[in-house]
């Protein structure tokens, strides 16, 4: 074949001792050396033997067909060179029914050639997909009814976790689809092992779950903002005697309070952080009056600042707790934003990604961007967390409008980062995160909508193309342009095949937002119980 072989290539060719095993790297020429090794056996002038006396096994049907194409090439080529070697023109001959196949494809031979010895029918034949799909669903109902039998607590919690009370329906899909991904791996059960070993660990806290975590990072944040507000406030009192007399001790409270639930959101003692929120939101010191004193902005000024911490705690916890709202929203577009923000893009970003999802939701969240936000406990419960980033802000908003969900306002005031400080978001990577969950979340809570516009797209490109042809037809009777007629047609295919694909879709969304309020009522017939049992 004109190739120059290596030392240790010649030798896996020429060996003729027994089992052979070739270990090297992609690209390093195994598949040429198997196909020399066998034009050697077939050439070879004391024992040769005919190509289609081998058997040559790969993995796949590509690499199969490989290997037979590169087999046939060099038997073509060798028959060239000797045309009167009738034995290379029975070997090109005999290559087409040699067998160099897949392992499935040979046990399968294996098995029709002798299904009387393992006794099978003679009729026998391998399950379509379709059937594949039936036998796992049967299997896998009677895997689920026995688990239900004989671990009724531990099962049943597997399933509460998974599917969110409604039924064992995602369980069985995660099921299934977990057992398809292993299939393609050379050690199934070693590696689910090893996926198991990922979980075994006990999540008893909601701070260790993703959700949790996000969301005590962000009241991390945000009580870190409080306590620097009050710290101003006592910075700026300090020398002015009778204010500091006064407002000192309230101040200094507040700000022990503010580092205490810190130190319980850091620990992730989520139940103690909420039930001190609960405890602080009525029990708030009132500041002692300071009759005559001049400087009433100065005072005003001290106040609005421990605002900041009563706000936070108190009417957020009142909206969520007293007012049935499912999500509070801390508006700073509505305040203080604008005048206040200096960095670049921002003012622009915030307020073009309010104003675009408002239009294509409908919805009336003032402030989209923000991370100053309380939940309910349904809330909780029913929001999946897909988000790993600052795009989550735009997940919850959007999941909220479509989930008709209560929402309220709440306009904060909002002071610029301090000076010397960093701000862990990236303007331009961020944003483009943001925007590209904007278009998937409308795709995948909108989809006749997404796909309707697409499709009006693509008929109005169609018809702009299409229109002077048909003129033109009209007119002499001829179609010079063939190909774009072709190309519109195909067009106009896709259109439609767009606008019935977001109709179907439509189908299935308005079914998940039925199954959704069944895992509302779940939700919140869960609370009710935890309630009473507190009671």
């Amino acid at each position: 074949m004109g190739v120059s072989w290596t030392d240790e290539q010649r030798q896996a060719i020429d060996n003729r001792g027994g089992t052979l095993l070739v270990s090297a790297a992609a690209g390093s020429g195994k598949t040429a050396v198997l196909v020399q090794r066998v034009l050697d056996r077939v050439t070879d002038s004391e024992n040769p033997c005919d190509v289609d006396s081998f058997l040559i096994v790969t993995f796949t049907k590509a690499a199969a067909s490989e290997m037979r194409g590169k087999i046939a090439d060099a038997l073509t080529e060798l028959a060239a060179k000797q045309p009167q070697n009738l034995r290379l023109r029975r070997q090109l001959m005999l290559v087409h029914r040699a067998k160099i196949t897949t392992v499935h494809a040979f046990c399968m031979s294996l098995v029709k050639e002798h299904f009387h010895e393992l006794g099978l029918p003679p009729e026998f034949r391998t399950a379509d997909d379709s059937e594949q799909t039936a036998m796992q669903q049967e299997v896998l109902e009677e895997v689920l009814e026995a688990q239900y039998a004989v671990d009724g607590a531990g099962f049943s919690a597997l399933v509460e976790a998974v599917s969110g009370g409604r039924d064992d329906r995602q369980l069985a899909n995660l099921v299934l689809e977990t057992f398809r991904n292993l299939q393609s791996s050379p050690k199934p059960k070693k590696e689910l092992e090893q996926y198991r070993q990922k979980f075994v660990q006990e999540f008893d806290r909601i701070a260790n779950t993703d959700w949790g975590m996000a969301l005590l990072q962000e009241a991390d944040s945000r009580i870190q903002y409080s306590i620097a507000a009050l710290e101003d406030a006592l910075d700026e009192m300090n020398g002015a005697d009778v204010v500091q007399d006064k407002y000192e001790p309230v101040f200094a409270h507040d700000k022990q309070q503010a580092e205490n639930l810190l130190a319980l959101v850091r620990d992730g003692a989520w139940d103690a952080a909420v039930q001190l929120c609960a405890q602080l939101r009525g029990s708030f010191k009132r500041i002692p009056a300071i009759r005559g004193y001049e400087d009433k902005d100065f005072l005003e000024q001290l106040k609005n600042r421990r605002n900041i911490w009563k706000d936070m705690v108190k009417e957020m916890a009142d909206k969520v707790l007293q007012r049935n709202a499912d999500m509070v929203v801390g508006d700073r577009l509505s305040s203080t934003y604008f005048t206040e923000n200096k960095r670049r893009f921002h003012n622009s970003g915030n307020t073009f990604v309010r104003k675009s999802i408002n239009w294509l939701f409908h919805n009336s969240i003032k402030d989209i961007m923000t991370g100053y936000r309380a939940f309910s406990y349904r809330f909780v419960k029913t929001f999946p967390v897909l988000s790993h980033g600052f795009e989550i802000e735009t997940e919850m908003s959007i999941h909220a409008v479509d989930k008709n969900l209560a929402v309220e306002n709440v306009i904060i005031d909002y002071q610029d980062r301090p000076e010397g400080s960093e701000s862990k978001l990236n303007t331009v990577s961020d944003g483009m995160k943001v925007l590209r969950t904007i278009a998937r979340l409308f795709r995948c809570y909108q989809p006749q909508k997404f796909f309707g516009a697409i499709a009006a797209l693509l008929l109005i490109i169609s018809l702009l193309f299409f229109v002077p042809i048909l003129c033109t037809y009209f007119a002499d009777g001829l179609v010079p342009r063939f190909p774009t007629l072709v190309v519109c047609g195909f067009t106009a295919l896709a259109a439609v095949q767009c606008f019935f694909a977001g109709m179907q879709l439509q189908n299935i969304v308005q079914k998940n937002k039925q199954d959704f309020e069944m895992q509302l009522q779940h939700a919140m017939k869960e609370q009710r119980e935890a309630h009473e049992e507190t009671h």
